[in-house]
């Protein structure tokens, strides 16, 4: 069924979905028939633009993506990145409404309407930077941060690494816990000493209204993966870095109405069930 002409309703993509997209784009047309608008993350475009084929080091996904997202043009928006939206709410003190970048937005539907792909010739540099920014010191600090976590809550770590069949279950209810998202709310946005971080309130708790209250869930959907899979024994691999990734468009999912990924299973699932 079709939503009202006053309804707006939005669907982020993510890489898998777009590269699993056929030539015809049958899904994005259903998609847009039932009123949906499709969100870009800077952290979609990241990945596209640092896919870079091994053997041809030539990246042909992110000119390929833009194709099929061209018949789509005026229904693009770019979403600031979870880290601008997290700033803004600390600057202002005050719950951020939404998430749409309209300057980039504009300038985005400007350049698919045209019809010409595009990718910059010092693609690879670029990317290399991004890559060392964003999976680099990032990534390690991730890694204490969930260890932290680990040692927070020593029964829960030692139960689910013993018992992994059960651990699915018991990081879904230990994230059903309000107790539990309000916990490190106050341990990162408590502290009135540490002005970058605080939030007025933060030390009682914060409500749903606030995109630190939903980036605090996925931050911990993401160390309940790493307390799963790695504990405080084993030692994450390079795909840590891609859950990380991962993590952005759950949090981003309290302004969208979905995600639209092809992976069904995986860190990615688990963490958008929790």
């Amino acid at each position: 069924m079709k939503p009202m002409p006053n309804q707006r309703r939005s669907i982020i993509l993510d890489k898998s979905f777009l590269q699993a997209e056929s030539k015809d784009c049958n899904r994005l047309h259903f998609l847009k028939d039932v009123g949906f608008v499709f969100v870009l993350t800077d952290t979609l475009i990241y990945e596209l633009c640092t896919n870079v084929d091994k053997k041809t080091q030539r990246n042909d996904q992110w000119p390929a993506i833009q194709r099929k997202l061209f018949p789509f043009a005026d229904r693009i928006e770019i979403w600031q990145h979870t880290a601008d939206l997290l700033r803004t709410e600390i600057e202002t003190q005050k719950p951020i409404n939404s998430p749409i970048n309209q300057t980039v937005t504009d300038r985005f539907r400007a350049w698919f309407q045209s019809g010409q792909s595009y990718v910059q010739s010092d693609l690879k540099t670029i990317g290399a930077s991004a890559k060392k920014q964003w999976e680099g010191k990032s990534v390690d600090a991730l890694i204490t941060e969930c260890r932290d976590l680990c040692q927070s809550f020593p029964s829960y770590a030692a139960t689910i690494q013993q018992d992994k069949a059960q651990a699915k279950t018991i990081l879904a209810d230990l994230m059903g816990r309000k107790s539990f998202i309000n916990w490190r709310i106050k341990r990162v946005h408590g502290d009135q000493a540490v002005t970058d971080l605080y939030i007025k309130g933060a030390e009682r708790g914060l409500g749903p209204e606030w995109f630190a209250y939903h980036d605090t869930r996925s931050a911990l959907a993401l160390c309940c993966v790493f307390m799963m899979k790695y504990g405080l024994k084993n030692n994450p691999g390079k795909d840590f870095g891609h859950t990380k990734l991962d993590a952005d468009y759950t949090s981003l999912l309290h302004y969208a109405d979905g995600l639209a990924t092809n992976e069904t299973s995986g860190n990615l699932a688990d963490m958008c069930e929790w």
